[in-house]
C-alpha cells in the first residue's frame, strides 16, 4: 500500500504525506532504482486507488497529486536521497517516518511507514 495526499493538518504545516507499509516501500524503492539506473520508460507503482509514476526532472522536486494519479518529478540528487531514506525505512524494525524537502506542492514530503491507516 502506498497513498499520497496533500494535507494541511500535519503539525500545523501543509505537507505531502505518503502513507505506506513495507510492501509499498519496496515498490517505491524499485521504481526509484529504475530511475536511478536510467532504464527506459517511466517506472510505475500501482497500488489500490492510486497510480504512481516516477520521473527525473532536474529543475525541481515536485509531487503532482491528481486524484488517482501521482506523478513524482525528481532531480537525480533527490532520487538518491529518497533511495537512502526508503531503504532505511525498509530495514527499520517497526513504524517510522522520514522528512524530505521538496519544491511543490508543499515544501515538505513526509514518508510514513505503518503510522497512519
Amino acid at each position: 500500500m502506498i497513498h499520497a495526499e496533500l494535507t494541511s493538518e500535519f503539525k500545523g504545516e501543509t505537507v505531502v504525506l505518503v502513507k505506506t507499509n513495507i510492501d509499498g516501500l519496496n515498490l517505491f524503492r524499485s521504481a526509484l532504482l529504475q530511475v536511478e539506473i536510467g532504464s527506459s520508460g517511466e517506472p510505475a507503482l500501482i497500488d489500490g486507488d492510486q497510480i504512481h509514476l516516477v520521473t527525473v526532472n532536474e529543475s525541481a522536486a515536485q509531487v503532482e497529486l491528481s486524484g488517482k494519479r501521482v506523478i513524482w518529478r525528481l532531480p537525480r540528487r533527490k532520487v538518491k536521497e529518497l533511495m537512502e531514506k526508503v531503504s532505511a525505512m525498509i530495514e527499520a524494525a517497526g513504524p517510522c517516518h522520514h522528512y524530505v524537502d521538496i519544491d511543490a506542492p508543499a515544501h515538505t514530503l513526509v514518508i510514513s511507514r505503518d503510522e497512519y491507516t
